[in-house]
């Protein structure tokens, strides 16, 4: 079965699925104030690493690629060609740039992005596995609730 016709046929089974990750990923991460909207004015905690990803982060805004930023190693250009990033990260973090300049709201709007994408994987994996729709809609959102997703994360 064509993946196009797969996500046309079983929108009912994953959509909801999607708005219920995002709703509850970003009350938890943001606050259960703010269901639909991101906090993109507190940045998420992210213990230990938290200021490599937000040199990365900062570096793929504002520079033209975040391998090479000249804010970062004056008087000579840093370079980061030890931490490979995928291009889809690249490009997605660059068009959340494009949303609020902070590295901050950009980590917070990737982050809640990512739940949602892993939702969507999951499901459709599952799904490749022969297994029932309704059995793939748990599956995927309990793997995508387990502790582990949220043990580093914290506000």
């Amino acid at each position: 079965m064509p993946l196009r016709h797969f996500f046309k046929t079983e929108i009912r089974y994953w959509l909801p699925m999607v708005l219920m990750t995002y709703i509850g990923i970003n009350g938890y991460l943001s606050g259960w104030t703010s269901w639909l909207v991101p906090d993109l004015h507190v940045p998420l905690m992210y213990t230990g690493d938290q200021l490599f990803y937000g040199v990365m982060f900062k570096r793929q805004i504002e520079g033209f690629w975040y391998l090479e930023n000249m804010q970062f190693g004056y008087p000579f250009v840093s370079a980061l060609y030890d931490f490979p990033m995928s291009f889809l990260d690249a490009v997605t973090i660059k068009l959340f740039g494009l949303i609020s300049p902070a590295w901050y709201a950009v980590y917070t709007m990737y982050v809640v992005t990512s739940f949602v994408v892993n939702a969507v994987v999951g499901y459709v994996v599952m799904r490749a596995m022969q297994i029932t729709p309704w059995w793939a809609l748990v599956g995927a959102t309990l793997f995508n609730l387990l502790p582990f997703h949220f043990y580093r994360i914290g506000h």
